[in-house]
């Protein structure tokens, strides 16, 4: 006979709470160019990426990842996620020809996430 103990689950101090969840930057945007895919995404300059598609700082390794992605991508929605003011802000960014430059409309530039602040952050 198997015996089970029922436990009342309660919050405690060690339980993480979603809100206070540190995400490490591995791009940060420097560039949006006007009427670009990029924009209509909102996308902003300073944007910090914690997630572009399948990409997060654990498998980012170079920006041809990026580029990869992008252009398998093409008219497809890639769900982006960026830290902005200290909050993941998620969006939606749609590559495609547009009349200028790449498939974006921006530029992309790897960071190294010990030189970026790290703060508790809210998903908004």
């Amino acid at each position: 006979m198997l015996f089970t103990q029922k436990k009342k689950i309660t919050p405690s101090a060690s339980c993480l709470n979603v809100h206070e969840v540190s995400f490490k930057p591995f791009a940060r945007v420097d560039l949006v160019d006007e009427n670009s895919p990029a924009q209509k995404a909102d996308l902003r300059v300073g944007d910090l990426l914690v997630k572009f598609g399948t990409l997060k700082y654990r498998n980012f390794q170079n920006l041809s990842a990026v580029a990869k992605l992008v252009t398998e991508n093409l008219r497809k929605p890639i769900h982006v996620s960026v830290l902005r003011s200290d909050k993941v802000v998620p969006l939606i960014l749609i590559p495609d020809e547009w009349g200028g430059c790449g498939y974006l409309g921006c530029r992309i530039q790897p960071v190294n996430p010990s030189r970026v602040a790290q703060s508790p952050i809210e998903r908004e």
